[in-house]
C-alpha cells in the first residue's frame, strides 16, 4: 500500500514541476516581448523627434 502512495506522490511532484516550468517559460517570454515592444516604441519616438527637429530647422531658415 505504501508503494501506491509513494507513486502517486511522485506523480504529483512531476506534474507540479511541469506546471512550474511552463509558468516560468511564459513569464520569460512575456518579459522578452514587452522589452521588444518598448524598444520599438522608443525607436519610433526618436524618429519622430528627429523629424520634428528637421522640420523646425527648415522652418526657421525660411
Amino acid at each position: 500500500m505504501d508503494e501506491k502512495g509513494q507513486g502517486a506522490f511522485e506523480y504529483l511532484l512531476l506534474i507540479g514541476g511541469a506546471i512550474l516550468f511552463v509558468i516560468l517559460v511564459i513569464a520569460i517570454v512575456q518579459s522578452s516581448l514587452g522589452t521588444q515592444q518598448n524598444n520599438a516604441l522608443n525607436g519610433s519616438n526618436k524618429i519622430g523627434d528627429v523629424t520634428n527637429q528637421t522640420y523646425n530647422s527648415v522652418a526657421a531658415t525660411n
